[in-house]
């Protein structure tokens, strides 16, 4: 919507007292932002389409020196030598997945392990006389084992 809007300045504002502005408040004056935006579209649109004719003249080119032969060569050696990397990158990830499925399999095989020694342990600790005591000579022994496994490896170790 346009409008005629009295501008109130301060002494010393370029528009002075009473000064018109005409149009909208947000876009400026009109049509002009539109005729720039169409001019702007259109200048892109021209830009694009000399980057596509570029990419195109060079990839015909490309064709051309293929089919000549000048670049067979090349081609070959760059085919071969990135079929390479890609062979060694293959039995790279391959080699830690098998690494990786090694070591879930150690981690599994231990917690097992671990499992059935609490399992043991619970079951000899679970032990109650007839008026529900625990026995204590299991756990003497418990005790016991763990004292000679540790005189063992301090004997190992000097």
């Amino acid at each position: 919507m346009y409008c005629c809007i009295a501008v109130m300045g301060k002494p010393g504002n370029s528009k002075g007292i009473g000064a018109q502005k005409y149009g909208r408040s947000n876009d400026g004056s009109g049509f002009t932002n539109i005729r720039k935006k169409k001019a702007i579209n259109s200048y892109k649109k021209i830009l694009r389409r000399e980057k596509r004719d570029d990419d195109l003249h060079q990839v015909i080119k490309m064709q051309k020196r293929k089919k000549q032969g000048i670049k067979q060569d090349t081609y070959k050696k760059v085919h071969v030598e990135i079929e390479t990397k890609r062979q060694k990158a293959e039995e790279d990830r391959i080699k830690r997945q098998q690494e990786r499925e090694e070591r879930l399999k150690q981690i599994e095989e231990s917690k097992a392990v671990a499992a059935e020694k609490r399992k043991q342990r619970q079951k000899l600790f679970s032990k109650k006389t007839r008026k529900g005591q625990p026995y204590l000579d299991n756990q003497i022994t418990l005790l016991l084992d763990k004292i000679e496994k540790s005189v063992n490896k301090k004997s190992k170790n000097n």
